[in-house]
Formats: structure tokens, C-alpha cells, sequence
């Protein structure tokens, strides 16, 4: 898994095999170590929530909720080169684009 920051938007992207990991009701965990002994963790759950997906940040952990029907319905239309994307309003003023997406690539690209 790999988490992608861009201006209000983040981007988290798993392998078919995370993926599939989801669809079983499994979590996916990754550490990024920072200076100063520090860390932030970033977690996708796959839980039953009526959102899609959205979004909490706390203890230095970003964590996208994901509900588990929906994971399954985006697992079984692959192959797809778009992922699941919703909008999470975080303030009167200010949203935040959350999109989850598969690394559908098979093999390596080769080179020259």
C-alpha cells in the first residue's frame, strides 16, 4: 500500500492482493518513520459504515474507512484503471477527495 498527499486529496493505493485482504474484512497497516523517534501510520479498514469511505486522522494515524460491500462490488469490476473516489466534507468551506485504487500491473514495464 502507498498513500499519495496532494492538495486536499489523498490517494491510497494497494495491490490486487491487499485488495483481496479488504474483501476478507482484514486491515491494512503501513509506518512511514519520521526524525525525532516519530511516525505516522496510515490504515485502510474494511468495516460495515454506510459511507463508501471517509476519513479520521488522530494519534498520528490517518485512517480511510471503507465499507466492506463496497470494497467487494470495486474487487469483482477489476480490471479498471479508475478507483473508488467520494468527497468528505471536513468544514463549512473545506472538503477533502479520498480515492482508493488497485495497482493492476502484472509485470514490469521494460526498459529501453
Amino acid at each position: 500500500m502507498n498513500l499519495r498527499f496532494s492538495e486536499q486529496e489523498l490517494r491510497f493505493r494497494v495491490s490486487k492482493s491487499e485488495l483481496e485482504l479488504l474483501c476478507e474484512g482484514s486491515d491494512l497497516k503501513q509506518c512511514t518513520y519520521l526524525p525525532n523517534g516519530k511516525s505516522l501510520k496510515y490504515i485502510i479498514k474494511a468495516d460495515s459504515y454506510r459511507e463508501s469511505m471517509f476519513l479520521e486522522y488522530e494519534d498520528n494515524q490517518i485512517i480511510l474507512h471503507a465499507n466492506i460491500n463496497y470494497i467487494k462490488e470495486f474487487y469483482d469490476s477489476l480490471p479498471r484503471r479508475d478507483g473508488l473516489e467520494t468527497t468528505q466534507t471536513l468544514s463549512k468551506n473545506r472538503e477533502i477527495i479520498l480515492i482508493l485504487e488497485v495497482d493492476i500491473r502484472t509485470h514490469k514495464r521494460k526498459r529501453g
